[in-house]
């Protein structure tokens, strides 16, 4: 198991177990309450609409609204709860298939009507906890959708 401990402000203590079936899962338990801390994911979903009001921003307000995701960032990290997070680029490809049927297509699918900007890999105590966390999103102050998903517990 590697193991990684933050002591800034909230005494959790994160490490990642890898199991013999190749799931690997990263675990948090709060020292303070010995509570065992539950994985969610945060999707940033941007529309069409959302990617428009994107293009449309000045530099400078460009450069605020990063101020902002990189703020948003910070204190989730100054808390203990960020395990990962990332922007993601706007091309993509799909792989369909398996085997000699297998193809790759360039750009994001072609019936997506909302595509992946960005995520959040995020440790709170319970789904009202992450979905509070969520709700401070920058991303939703440009049009994005944000989703909150449970990390699967396989009983490991």
């Amino acid at each position: 198991m590697t193991t990684c401990s933050f002591t800034k402000k909230s005494q959790i203590f994160v490490g990642i177990d890898a199991s013999p079936t190749t799931h690997y899962r990263a675990t948090a338990h709060n020292t303070t309450g010995n509570t065992k801390m539950k994985n969610y994911l945060i999707t940033i979903f941007n529309s069409p609409e959302a990617e428009k009001t994107w293009e449309n921003l000045t530099p400078e307000q460009m450069q605020a609204s990063m101020a902002k995701y990189m703020a948003y960032s910070e204190r989730l990290r100054n808390e203990g709860r960020l395990l990962a997070g990332e922007g993601l680029s706007m091309n993509g490809h799909t792989i369909q298939g398996t085997g000699a049927d297998q193809h790759v297509t360039d750009g994001p699918h072609i019936l997506a009507k909302e595509l992946v900007g960005g995520f959040y890999f995020i440790t709170a105590e319970n789904l009202n906890e992450a979905l509070a966390i969520a709700r401070d999103c920058p991303g939703l102050a440009h049009g994005a959708t944000v989703e909150v998903r449970e990390q699967m517990d396989y009983g490991q």
